[in-house]
Order: structure tokens, then C-alpha cells, then sequence
């Protein structure tokens, strides 16, 4: 009996030590279903809103219907782009704060889906050349402030989206997310089949390179494995061949190897909040960017001709905050710097240690900087507060002890235009873009732009900015080039083929067929063909972004050999001519 009871308290005891350990476990399987969730509007969704908002937030709303997003940050960017609930179109009047927030919230609570997302097909994004653009001019390395124009373009972006392609050297699409220990979320139409890469093909058709852009919010882990795995998925994305176009196989033949196949991606862009970072974090940042650079076989320091891009967007506010004092306090008014703002990783020291390791800083100014560093309220406000901003940074900048990292710093940086609100605010006119844009490109090393499309006005500004006037004949070839640049793979294939076509002929009238000679010396021949390949492949190397360089040197060697040609037929005549 006693042997009983003690086998009883035994498993009773045993029972209530187990018993917490499931009772926890099950509780966190709970959770772990509990906070997986995503965002999508559907319609039903509109239909239980459009009793609880007015027509015009409705309407804006339809333009994300059933988009899916991985998180309420995502949407809540998204809500931003479509300037949900900012002004009545019918009234023309501004709703107030408070009403934006109470129905910003309704569009959270309603879009929020328990689980995982259900398998769809998901809407292709759709980018359309605009009428007449050729192709994004070439990069190449110089001493000094190459000028990029760099474009934004959300992927929840439904229809045709004409994009002037020749004002834009990269494209980032928008955005990557990071869940649990770094784990990278592509977007839901980010799919390697020629339904949804297709406008991916489209873009580098025009010479444009497209990165893309990984946004972490609060997600992100410096645990050196996390930095670890985020890194490995990078370079997969990266490096992936195009699927579903057969030229993009014959590139590497068509080039004699100077080109590879076309990758789904040609850099990556950093969305991240670094303001809060430990040492031993920083640390671990860099180096993952070292290594980064390492696994996609770049050089240890960055330069304009990378294969891939890796970028940073990096905020204004944080930049000026850590390097207002002395120089920039006299602009200010006497402004008070926190404690420790000099040592944050958005110092302009600390990121002239950082620039080396990335291509481009893009800067994203939140058009209240006066007033986050402490600008006296009395004072009138400005009503370009960017342009006053861009000042303010270059400043900032321009202050550094070491004139050196100054430089390097302005060579990488961006200013962001954030195209809805300058609108908003009336900064946004013709002429304000293009004086902005003017000192953008004297000052920094170009702009970037949130988000795209634009309108064709702004398109042209753009192009103006950073492209270099034609004159004369140059006009007339740019046009021509205009139309043979997007297909010059094709035109180099149909080249190639000719090429061979001849050889083939040639070789078969000499080896097997000795009548077929007597035809390849008709002057059709001898000096169609030739003329007319010769005419093709300087054309086309001409259109050739890469090769437009080169052009000059292109032209006198084709005409060298021309030449020599020519003298080498009529040697072969005069031989013949002394035959008995």
C-alpha cells in the first residue's frame, strides 16, 4: 500500500512538471499561428467599407484591391502612395488627422487575413516603353560625380506603366521584406516565367538595370548567422538567369563572352533603420556587406562599373542630427545636438567608412527637417523647404575634417524626390523640378525618384537633366538608334546568322559545289553582303550603349579594314589578269 502511494505522488509530481512544459508549448504554437497574418483588400472588403467611408477614399482603395501585403507597414506605404484620404475630390477640402487615422485603421482591421496567404495567380507587373525612348546611357567610370537618375516603382502597381526608360539608369522594384531570423519575402509577382519577368526583359532591353529593395521595418536580425542566411538568399536572387526568353541564352555566344545571361536582378537596395545599432552590430553590418560584395565577385570598393549594385537609403533627418555642430548651428539658430548623435552609423564619418562598400546613398528627406533639429517656430516658414534641405545637407557634408571622404561621400549620395508630397506642398512646378534638379546633379551625384511613373512632362525634365544635347546628325543617328537599341540582341542574332549564311555558302562553293563560285563573285556578292553587314554591325554597335564609348575607334577600324579589303580584292584581280 505504501509502495502505492508512492508510485501515485511519484506521477503526480511528474505530472505537474510536465504539465507547464505542454501546456507552454501548445500555448506558443498558438501564438506562432496567431501572428501569421497578412494584409489584402478584397471585394467584399470594399463593399463592408463603402459603408463606413466616403467615395473618395473608397475610390483611391480600389487601387489596391486584392494586392497582397506581407505586413501593415507595407500597406501602410502603399495607402501613402495612393494619397489615401488626403484631400475630398469633390469638395477639394483636406480631411482632417483624425479622420485619416480612424479610417486608416477601418482598412487595417478589414484587410487582415489569419494564416497564410492563399495560392493566386497574382497581378503581373506591366512597364511600357514611352513613345520614342531609347535606351539609358551607359555608365562608365570617371574622376569624378557620374550622374545617376534612379526610379522607385512599388511591385502592387496594377496596369500599363509607361516609364521613360532612357531618363532612369536603375530601377528599384519595391519591396523585399524580411521575416523571422532574415528570411527574405519576395513579392507575390516576383516569379521567374515570361508572364511576370517580362517586365524585367523590357527594362534592360532599354538599358536599364533594375535592383531590388529590401525593406526590413522592425524585422531585421545583425545576428551574424541571420546577416548569414540573408546574404546566401541575396546572391540567389540575384544571380538567377531570366527564364522564358531564348535570346537571353545566346547572349554570352553573341557577345564572343563579354556578355553573360541576364539575371533577374542587377543589385539590391538597403531600406534599413540603422539609428539604433550597436557597436559590435555595425560591425557585423559591415562586414556582411564585405561579404556580399565577395559573394557576387565584385571588387573589395565600389565603383560605377559593378556588376551588381548594393545601395543604402538612408534618412536626412539622422544625417544632419549627427553632424549639425559648429558650421550648420549658425544656419540653425542655435540648435541642440543629443548626446552621442556624432557616433550613430548615420554620421557622416561613419558612413564615409561605409561608402566604399555600397554604390549609391539614396537620401530621404521627411520635408520637416527645420523643425526635428530644433528651427524656431517663429520663423516664416519656407516654402522649399527640399531645396533648403539639399542645402543644408551638402553643408553638413561639406564640414568633414577630411575634404576626402567629403567627396566620396557626395559622389555616392541621392536626394530623393518624393514626387506626391512636393506636389502637395506646391514645390513640385516645372521650374522648381528643374532648378532641383540642377543642383542635385551640380552637388550630389544625381536623384532618385519615389514614385514612378511620372507624368510626360516630368519625364522630359528628367531626360533633359541628365542627358547630354545632340546636335545636327547626332539628332538624326539618335533617332535611328532610338529604335534599333531595345532590339539590338535581336539585330545582333540576324547579324550573326548572315554572317554565317555567307561562310556557309562560301565553304560549300569551295569544297563540294564549284558552280556556286562563279556566283559569289558577282558584284551583288563582293560588295552587297559585305556593305551591307558592314553597315549593319556599325550601326549597331554605334546604338550599342556598351560600345558607344568606343565609337570612334569602331569606325576608323571598320573603315581600316575596309580598306584593306578593297586593296586585297583588286590585288587578287590584277593576278588574275596575268594568268595565261
Amino acid at each position: 500500500m505504501r509502495r502505492l502511494r508512492c508510485y501515485v505522488v511519484a506521477l503526480f509530481w511528474c505530472g505537474l512538471t510536465l504539465l507547464p512544459e505542454t501546456v507552454a508549448s501548445s500555448h506558443t504554437d498558438a501564438a506562432d499561428v496567431s501572428i501569421i497574418g497578412y494584409h489584402q483588400l478584397t471585394g467584399q472588403d470594399l463593399t463592408s467599407l463603402a459603408q463606413q467611408l466616403p467615395e473618395t477614399p473608397l475610390q483611391q482603395l480600389k487601387l489596391l484591391q486584392d494586392q497582397l501585403f506581407h505586413s501593415e507597414q507595407l500597406l501602410a506605404v502603399a495607402l501613402d502612395t495612393i494619397g489615401f484620404a488626403t484631400t475630398d475630390d469633390k469638395t477639394a477640402t483636406p480631411f482632417t488627422r483624425e479622420q485619416q487615422s480612424r479610417w486608416r485603421q477601418l482598412v487595417y482591421n478589414s484587410s487582415f487575413k489569419a494564416g497564410h496567404w492563399r495560392q493566386h495567380v497574382p497581378t503581373p507587373l506591366s512597364w511600357q516603353a514611352t513613345p520614342r525612348c531609347g535606351c539609358a546611357p551607359e555608365i562608365v567610370r570617371q574622376e569624378r560625380f557620374t550622374n545617376f537618375s534612379y526610379g522607385l516603382v512599388p511591385y502592387w502597381q496594377s496596369g500599363d506603366s509607361e516609364i521613360a526608360f532612357n531618363a532612369f539608369n536603375r530601377i528599384g522594384l519595391y519591396s523585399f521584406t524580411l521575416g523571422e531570423h532574415n528570411q527574405l519575402q519576395s513579392p507575390p509577382n516576383w516569379r521567374n516565367n515570361q508572364q511576370f519577368n517580362d517586365f524585367i526583359n523590357t527594362a534592360q532591353s532599354h538599358n536599364t538595370y533594375l535592383d531590388i529593395v529590401v525593406t526590413a521595418f522592425d524585422r531585421i536580425s545583425y545576428h551574424p548567422a541571420d546577416l548569414q542566411r540573408l546574404r546566401e538568399q541575396l546572391v540567389a536572387e540575384l544571380t538567377t538567369p531570366m527564364a522564358g526568353f531564348a535570346l537571353n541564352n545566346l547572349q554570352p555566344w553573341l557577345s564572343l563572352g563579354l556578355s553573360s545571361r541576364r539575371t533577374l536582378a542587377d543589385g539590391v537596395t538597403f531600406n534599413l533603420d540603422l539609428s539604433s545599432l550597436t557597436v559590435a552590430e555595425q560591425l557585423n553590418f559591415e562586414t556582411f556587406l564585405s561579404d556580399l560584395r565577395a559573394d557576387l565577385n565584385l571588387p573589395a570598393e565600389a565603383s560605377a562599373t559593378d556588376t551588381y549594385y548594393i545601395n543604402l537609403k538612408i534618412p536626412a533627418k539622422a544625417v544632419l542630427n549627427a553632424a549639425l555642430p559648429k558650421e550648420v548651428m549658425a544656419l540653425l539658430n542655435k540648435v541642440a545636438v543629443g548626446p552621442g548623435a556624432a557616433d550613430t552609423p548615420y554620421s557622416p564619418e561613419k558612413l564615409a567608412e561605409l561608402a566604399p562598400l555600397v554604390n549609391l546613398l539614396l537620401v530621404r528627406f521627411d520635408h520637416s527637417i527645420a523643425d526635428s533639429v530644433g528651427h524656431s517656430s517663429a520663423a516664416k516658414p519656407d516654402v522649399y523647404q527640399f531645396r533648403r534641405e539639399m542645402k543644408l545637407l551638402k553643408t553638413a557634408i561639406d564640414s568633414m575634417a577630411n575634404a576626402d571622404d567629403a567627396t566620396l561621400l557626395l559622389e555616392k549620395i541621392l536626394p530623393l524626390f518624393e514626387m506626391a508630397q512636393l506636389q502637395q506642398s506646391g514645390q513640385l512646378t516645372e521650374q522648381d523640378l528643374r532648378n532641383d534638379l540642377t543642383y542635385a546633379n551640380w552637388n550630389f551625384s544625381g536623384a532618385a525618384f519615389w514614385t514612378l511613373p511620372l507624368s510626360q512632362a516630368q519625364y522630359d525634365i528628367v531626360y533633359q537633366a541628365f542627358s547630354v544635347p545632340s546636335y545636327g546628325y547626332q539628332q538624326v543617328l539618335l533617332q535611328l538608334c532610338d529604335r534599333v537599341c531595345p532590339k539590338r540582341w535581336f539585330w545582333r542574332l540576324v547579324l550573326a546568322m548572315l554572317l554565317l549564311s555567307v561562310l556557309a555558302v562560301y565553304l560549300l562553293a569551295t569544297l563540294f559545289y564549284h558552280p556556286l563560285q562563279r556566283w559569289l563573285e558577282h558584284p551583288v556578292m563582293l560588295y552587297g553582303v559585305p556593305g551591307v553587314f558592314a553597315i549593319g554591325l556599325l550601326l549597331i554597335l554605334s546604338c550599342d550603349p556598351y560600345w558607344h564609348q568606343f565609337q570612334s575607334i569602331i569606325l576608323i577600324v571598320a573603315l581600316a579594314l575596309l580598306l584593306l579589303g578593297f586593296i586585297l580584292y583588286r590585288r587578287l584581280q590584277q593576278r588574275r589578269e596575268h594568268y595565261p
